[in-house]
């Protein structure tokens, strides 16, 4: 059994309504309603953000000449507030305390990922993982044969720096860069080096 609003379709609403509906972009209301009874998994019920809604307030929350009634989407809830953009496009926190009655006029949204649009998500996310596998695969193919041809300079880092070497090919006149290159390390310890003493 599913819920049953207060009409069928978007030409079925109240004037503020199909304005929200418009400007969301729904085309048909159909088979978002809730669904209360049957197996478990096929049960959907409740509000959901973007959902359109009417709120009567408590009257003595109000002044004398304010319309009971809060008419919106749904932004969000909280424990103790519900957010919405009302009926003229402003921003509304109404705390729960003052809420009489909150009326359901129409989901705009389904409430779970159909299964058309959970395949799709499926297939681009195998792609994009196939994608980064093979990529992968291709760089240690490429390094495997670089190692086999003797081109590929796995450089390993040196657990200590001889100092005294760097200074000295430096007073011998050897460029930073050419000191790095003869003793395997980045031209920034030599400069870091050459700088303390």
């Amino acid at each position: 059994m599913t819920s049953e609003r207060r009409g069928k379709g978007i030409d079925d609403l109240p004037t503020w309504a199909k304005r929200f509906a418009d400007e969301y972009g729904a085309k048909e209301l159909h088979g978002r309603g809730d669904v209360f009874f049957g197996p478990l998994i096929d049960r959907r019920s409740g509000l959901r953000k973007d959902d359109l809604i009417e709120l009567l307030i408590d009257a003595r929350a109000l002044r004398a000449d304010d319309d009971p009634w809060v008419r919106g989407m749904l932004l969000a809830t909280s424990r103790n507030a519900v957010e919405m953009l009302d009926e003229f496009g402003q921003y509304r926190s109404i705390a729960r305390d003052v809420i009489v009655e909150v009326r359901l006029v129409t989901h705009l949204r389904k409430p779970y990922i159909e299964d058309d649009e959970l395949l799709t998500f499926e297939k681009e996310d195998l792609r994009r993982r196939s994608n980064v596998h093979e990529q992968a695969e291709r760089q240690a193919d490429g390094i495997a044969k670089a190692k086999a041809r003797g081109v590929y300079a796995n450089r390993e880092r040196k657990t200590s720096i001889n100092h005294d070497e760097v200074k000295r090919l430096s007073k011998d006149g050897m460029t930073p860069t050419n000191i790095s290159r003869q003793l395997n390390i980045s031209r920034m310890s030599v400069h870091r080096i050459l700088k303390q003493s």
